[in-house]
């Protein structure tokens, strides 16, 4: 399966956006949430405490980042 994800560059960070939709994130082009794209990937996904309340899902693992400016 190929996907294309579309965004911008805010701030010289790829970001995407999504919505939240039946507790699911969704990648959606009119979406409210900021994700940034990590160029890295790891297959892990980082996302603050309240977004992971609003999904219903508990947090497995904590680490402390910074995103360059």
């Amino acid at each position: 399966m190929n996907t294309v994800l579309k965004g911008n560059i805010i701030d010289n960070n790829p970001v995407i956006k999504a919505a939240i939709n039946n507790k699911t994130i969704e990648f959606a082009d009119a979406g409210n949430i900021d994700l940034t794209v990590d160029t890295g990937f790891n297959g892990c996904i980082a996302l603050p405490a309240s977004l992971l309340k609003k999904i219903n899902k508990k947090l497995v693992a904590y680490e402390t980042f910074t995103l360059p400016k």
